[in-house]
């Protein structure tokens, strides 16, 4: 996942500064901001959970191959180097 994270999460940044600027500064805080603010929230953690499924299922993948990839692998001739032996002739 990584730098994917730190650019996901720079929306948020704007929802802190909105909060900070209401409370510090007392600005008016409108129902668009809110809602908004919301829909950020909402965006972020979809995209999060379907990165670590997406993420999650890599890894099985990778742990646990299936039938078709074994019966690949079986079909496959190994590659071997040639010996010292076998140029002689």
């Amino acid at each position: 996942m990584g730098p994917f994270i730190v650019t996901a999460f720079n929306p948020v940044r704007m929802i802190i500064v909105t909060a900070l600027a209401c409370i510090i500064l007392s600005e008016q805080l409108f129902l668009g901001s809110i809602i908004g603010a919301i829909v950020v929230v909402v965006g972020l953690y979809l995209v999060v959970w379907v990165k670590s499924k997406e993420y999650k299922a890599r890894n099985d993948m990778q742990q646990s191959p299936t039938k078709d990839n074994t019966l690949q692998d079986q079909q496959q001739l190994p590659v071997t180097a040639p010996t010292k032996e076998s140029s002689d002739i």
